[in-house]
């Protein structure tokens, strides 16, 4: 089981998953690069990721001989578990919201992204984290908070980052990353997301019904107008 204990530390990045994807054959399976800037972060459909130098987690974590790129999915929905059992530390799990594919929030506002890649049989999962307050440079699409904020706590940004690791370490133990496929049921389980009323934004049209299920690779079962739609991709609201 990958183990992450190779920490690599930059300073300016334009992206920490783009920087292990241009230097996969240096790094061993379980490194993870953290950086003290990025400049370029991005998210889901290439959306810009804002953070503050010193204020903000910029990292990626890198697994290797994976065998089918479907994993980086999976493990998307694993590092979100292991993520939040992190933020349960300093904030009521009751306000943390695991919010379908990647996102995790503090009621609607978003603290926290995760964003997986395939690439040469190796899974990097980047991870941005909102942890002291800032004032970002450019527009920012969706309400988003900080630990500081929702807590008053000028937490220590470097130590953070040896809790985030030592929480997903733990999370490959606890939700069993030996076998990926149970990941998604058990990321279901934990974000209480089967039964509920959402609306999806999907091809240009939005589609609001109740989740019946979802399979390995995160693929949404939504029942809508008398149909049950598989939705993978797109934008989720709660609406309950």
């Amino acid at each position: 089981m990958t183990k992450f204990n190779n920490i690599i530390n930059l300073e300016t990045v334009d992206s920490t998953n783009n920087y292990l994807k241009d230097h996969l054959t240096e790094f061993e399976s379980g490194t993870v690069l953290f950086s003290t800037e990025q400049t370029n972060g991005r998210g889901r459909f290439d959306r810009s990721w804002f953070g503050e130098k010193y204020k903000s987690i910029f990292s990626s974590f890198l697994i290797k001989n994976i065998s089918e790129p479907e994993d980086a999915l999976r493990y998307s929905f694993l590092f979100s578990l292991g993520i939040k059992d992190l933020l349960s530390q300093y904030i009521s799990a009751e306000d943390i919201v695991l919010k379908w594919p990647n996102d995790i929030l503090i009621g609607d506002k978003k603290i926290t992204g995760v964003l997986s890649e395939f690439a040469q049989n190796s899974v990097i999962v980047g991870i941005g984290i909102n942890v002291l307050e800032f004032i970002p440079e450019g527009k920012i699409e969706m309400p988003w908070t900080t630990i500081e904020k929702e807590t008053g706590l000028k937490l220590d940004v470097e130590k953070f980052k040896f809790e985030l690791i030592d929480h997903i370490n733990n999370a490959f133990i606890k939700y069993n990353a030996e076998d990926p496929k149970n990941i998604t049921r058990l990321w279901a389980e934990e974000a209480e997301i089967l039964g509920k009323f959402v609306t999806v934004s999907h091809q240009n049209k939005k589609i609001s019904g109740t989740v019946l299920s979802i399979d390995d690779l995160g693929i949404l079962k939504i029942a809508y107008e008398n149909n049950i739609i598989n939705i993978s991709t797109g934008d989720l609201e709660y609406n309950d």
